[in-house]
């Protein structure tokens, strides 16, 4: 009778790195295509919104002495003129 030729361990341990990197590589994979579909889906929608761009979209329509009020400037209330 023949005996039974055993599997070494370094076998076992390759075929989990194996299975690993075949599962971790399926997932990212996955979650890439998934993050592509969703942003060509968003840009779909958003090229058929139309465009607004007014001062008023920057700075949520607030004014402060007759100018417009940008809420991140570094200036507090801007910069009215240059000095020399």
């Amino acid at each position: 009778m023949r005996s039974r030729i055993g599997v070494s361990p370094w076998t076992y341990a390759v075929a989990l790195v194996c299975a690993f990197a075949a599962t971790f590589a399926t997932v990212t994979i996955h979650h890439a295509m998934r993050f592509r579909a969703a942003l060509a889906n968003a840009a779909a929608i958003s090229s058929r919104l139309p465009l607004q761009n007014s001062p008023a979209d920057f700075t949520g329509g607030r004014v402060l002495n007759g100018r417009p009020l940008y809420p991140y400037s570094v200036i507090p209330g801007g910069v009215e003129a240059r000095k020399s």
